[in-house]
């Protein structure tokens, strides 16, 4: 007779720890969200063909005529196919609990939006770890650089929809939270984000073809 009231108060023991542990970890995520704080271009990646294609590698003193083409066309407004990739980072500010163990995320499944202009998909760099107090969280993709790149400084809004999946243990089950925001694009965003990818983008070009004619 002990022995089954012991085990019957090990078990309640045990429900009332699973309950409690499931209510800190309800109460943790709901406190956590993504604040949207800030856009930029990390870097311009030009296609991998985009030289071969033109003939540029061929070893010259002069710039490949097409290449001025192209860095003319730039400087009138013009983008005739896709140029390079842009890599985009988001800032997201989050805050846990001082208490609270730390989140792995584990996936993101998520898509920004650039009005109708551009919708393409989030992805986290791996081994991101979200830890107690506030902190800055960076969430990364990349956009085609073709024609649109001229259509940037008319943008209005910019928004993301989706989930970021996270786990209280790095190999665990993943739960997911809430990445929802439209913010309105200001006219220094918009500026600074075009004139980066111009800029690099001619750097790309120009620093591809100097590298064509070295040793």
């Amino acid at each position: 007779m002990k022995k089954a009231f012991f085990c019957f108060l090990v078990c309640v023991f045990l429900v009332a720890c699973a309950s409690m542990q499931k209510a800190k970890i309800a109460s943790i995520l709901t406190q956590t969200k993504f604040e949207f704080s800030s856009v930029y271009l990390d870097s311009v990646n030009v296609s991998s063909d985009l030289f071969e294609h033109i003939g540029t590698a061929t070893k010259s003193l002069l710039p490949n005529p097409q290449v001025v083409v192209i860095v003319q066309d730039l400087a009138r407004g013009i983008i005739s196919s896709k140029l390079a990739d842009a890599y985009i980072s988001c800032e997201f500010l989050t805050e846990l609990p001082l208490d609270a163990d730390s989140l792995f995320v584990q996936n993101v499944s998520a898509t920004l939006l650039l009005d109708s202009l551009y919708e393409v998909p989030i992805y986290a760099s791996p081994e991101t770890v979200l830890v107690p107090g506030k902190q800055s969280v960076k969430l990364s993709t990349k956009i085609p650089v073709d024609a649109r790149l001229f259509k940037i400084p008319d943008l209005k809004k910019i928004a993301a929809k989706g989930s970021v999946f996270v786990s209280f243990k790095k190999d665990s089950e993943p739960v997911s939270l809430p990445l929802d925001f439209v913010k309105e694009f200001s006219e220094e965003e918009k500026k600074v984000l075009f004139e980066t990818a111009r800029e690099k983008l001619l750097h790309s070009l120009v620093g591809d073809w100097v590298k064509s004619i070295l040793p």
